[in-house]
C-alpha cells in the first residue's frame, strides 16, 4: 500500500484521533499501519515518533487550555522516564523480537485496562514521588527500546492505580510521550526527523485528527468513555502487531 493513498491516510487521520481523545501520540498504531505500506522497516520508529510529537503535543495543548493538566503529578514520570527512553532508543533489537516486545506488552496493557473499566470514579490519590520515579523511569526504558511515546503504559497503571481521572491522566500521558519521544528520536540518527518530513502528508493528516480527537477528548467525553476507548484501542494496536 503507498503511504500517499487515500485510504492509508484515512486510517493514520483516524488513529490520531483516537488516541489525541486519550492523550495518546499514537505510535503503536502507526508502526502496525506502516508495516502495511511500501515504507521500509527501518524508517518506520523514526516516522512514528515525529507524528507523536505533532499528536501527543496537541492533545497536551488542548487539554492543558482545559485545565486538565497537573505539573506536580507529572514531572516525576517526566525526569525519570526522559533519559531513559533515550538509553532505550539507543538500543537495537531485531525487528521480530521488537514486535514480539512490544505486542506483548501492549496486549497485557490492554487485559488490565479492560478490568479498569469496572473502576467507577471515587476519590483519586497522586502516588508518592518514589513510586511515580520507579514506574517513569521503568516505561521511558521500554518505550525507548520498541520505538513509542509511553503513554500506552503509563495511562492504564495510573488509572488502576486511582492516581488520577481519566481526563488528567490523558493530559499527564500526552506530557510524558511528548519528552519520551523527542528523547528517542534524540538516540537515533540526525536524518530521522528528515525521513518523517519526507512524509508530510501523513503528517498532517495525524495533525488534522489530533485536533479533533484532543477537542473531543477534553471536552465532549465522559471519563467512563475515554477509559473504554484506551482500552480499546491498546487492544487493536496488539492485534495488528500480532498479525502484521
Amino acid at each position: 500500500m503507498s503511504p500517499d493513498s487515500l485510504v492509508f491516510l484515512i486510517a493514520i487521520a483516524m488513529v490520531a484521533v483516537l488516541y489525541s481523545m486519550v492523550g495518546h501520540g499514537g505510535a503503536s498504531g502507526y508502526l502496525a499501519l506502516m508495516t502495511l505500506s511500501e515504507i521500509p522497516i527501518t524508517d518506520t520508529a523514526p516516522i512514528a515518533l515525529v507524528m507523536n510529537l505533532l499528536v501527543a503535543g496537541t492533545s497536551f495543548a488542548i487539554y492543558r487550555r482545559s485545565r486538565h493538566f497537573d505539573l506536580n503529578l507529572a514531572w516525576p514520570f517526566i525526569v525519570s522516564a526522559a533519559p531513559l527512553a533515550f538509553l532505550g532508543g539507543s538500543m537495537k533489537l531485531g525487528a521480530g523480537t521488537h514486535k514480539l516486545v512490544l505486542a506483548v506488552v501492549l496486549g497485557a496493557a490492554a487485559i488490565a485496562l479492560f478490568v479498569g473499566t469496572k473502576v467507577t470514579g471515587g476519590e483519586t490519590q497522586p502516588p508518592k514521588c518514589s513510586a511515580a520515579l520507579l514506574v517513569g523511569a521503568l516505561i521511558g526504558l521500554l518505550s525507548g527500546v520498541v520505538g513509542i511515546g509511553g503513554g500506552v503504559f503509563l495511562g492504564p497503571v495510573m488509572i488502576l492505580s486511582r492516581w488520577a481521572d481519566a481526563k488528567t491522566t490523558a493530559a499527564v500521558s500526552a506530557v510524558f510521550i511528548l519528552v519520551n519521544s523527542a528523547a528517542g528520536l534524540l538516540a537515533r540518527p540526525p536524518d530521522s526527523v528528515r525521513l518523517a518530513v519526507e512524509h508530510w502528508p501523513m503528517l498532517a493528516v495525524g495533525l488534522g485528527g489530533a485536533l479533533v480527537g484532543s477537542w473531543l477528548g477534553a471536552q465532549h467525553t465522559p471519563n467512563p468513555v475515554l477509559r473504554r476507548v484506551l482500552a480499546a484501542t491498546v487492544l487493536v494496536a496488539a492485534a495488528k502487531l500480532v498479525i502484521t
